[in-house]
């Protein structure tokens, strides 16, 4: 039977082997049921130890200059025997070494796969999900499997996360909700975090405001009415700021007129400040309308929706341009975009 983890293993019950070590026998004879061991010489063996004379195992648990004590005989599945003076008395490594030493790395790995399942039993806690919970942690998971004699990865069902902990991810960690789990708290992930789906981006199912950076979130500026710049000069009528992401980006704008002459306007989206219409493509993000105007008119231009994929926070413009040869135009306009991922 295996010490651990009753108590701590030491020299005296994993046996202490030494290499090249022998006495002889100094009684005439040793009988059969002796606990005392006289010898020439124990100078080098262990305190404790095993004693091998012909095809007799001997277990001793002390010794002194010239015996070893305390011996228990016929051990290990040997019997006890009758050994005449001057026999050699050997400090061999017999079966006792390896199968205590088996029995108690049994007795550790059994202990280690025990703390794992209980570990893993605390850590999914509590409530209801409309799912299965599955946790695959790298490096390790393998290990777990292979130790508690699962063929697959463990499935807990019906157990709800009430909270996840930061993760120090020796490789990746990966969770999958497949049903209508929920985890509260604001919790780190190192790895990848999947969502029912790849690396999803959360966003809102009710009627408020998407946050910041979730699937949803609208940015929107709306500029005053104001003159356009001369003649075929571009300008930036207002803008927004967009983080890095996808998004989709609309424009109205309304044009004001008071001059029967020909009008060309102008509007789009671009990403370059100033007079430059770099970018803009006519029927893609950019309008164009010519027309001769009554007095008073009102017209209005519109892009309905321009994807934009941007690698970081970049400043977005609604341009606007005219080619006009009298009364200076007027308008105004809103910018708005969608991030959608």
């Amino acid at each position: 039977m295996a010490n651990y983890p009753s108590s701590a293993n030491t020299d005296a019950n994993l046996y202490l082997g030494v290499n090249n070590l022998a006495t002889v026998l100094t009684d005439n004879p040793l009988t059969a049921g002796a606990t005392t061991v006289n010898v020439s010489d124990t100078t080098g063996f262990p305190t404790v130890g095993i004693l091998t004379v012909d095809l007799e195992a001997i277990h001793y648990t002390g010794l002194t200059a010239t015996s070893f004590t305390g011996c228990t005989r016929g051990f290990d599945g040997t019997t006890g025997a009758s050994h005449p003076v001057s026999t050699t008395v050997f400090h061999d490594i017999p079966a006792a070494h390896h199968n205590v030493l088996k029995d108690e790395i049994i007795a550790v790995t059994d202990d280690i796969r025990d703390s794992i399942t209980a570990d893993l039993d605390d850590s999914v806690a509590a409530a209801t999900t409309a799912g299965d919970l599955k946790i695959r942690l790298d490096h390790v998971a393998t290990q777990i499997k292979n130790l508690s004699g699962e063929t697959d990865w463990k499935t807990v069902p019906a157990e709800t996360l009430s909270s996840l902990e930061t993760s120090k991810a020796e490789d990746s960690l990966v969770v999958h909700l497949a049903g209508a789990e929920t985890i509260t708290g604001n919790k780190t992930v190192s790895g990848t975090m999947d969502l029912n789906g790849a690396n999803s981006i959360a966003g809102t199912t009710t009627n408020d405001s998407a946050t910041a950076g979730d699937v949803g979130e609208v940015v929107s500026s709306v500029s005053t009415s104001s003159n356009f710049p001369a003649t075929t000069v571009y300008a930036d009528d207002t803008t927004i700021s967009l983080t890095a992401g996808d998004w989709l980006v609309s424009v109205t704008y309304r044009l004001g007129l008071n001059a029967n002459v020909l009008h060309e306007m102008i509007v789009g989206i671009s990403t370059t400040a100033g007079n430059s219409a770099a970018g803009l493509v006519d029927g893609d993000n950019a309008v164009n309308y010519r027309w001769t105007p009554n007095t008073n008119d009102r017209e209005f231009l519109a892009i309905p929706s321009y994807r934009m994929s941007l690698a970081s926070t970049t400043t977005v413009r609604l341009k606007r341009a005219g080619i006009y040869s009298s009364t200076v135009p007027v308008g105004n306009g809103r910018i708005t975009a969608v991030r959608i991922r």
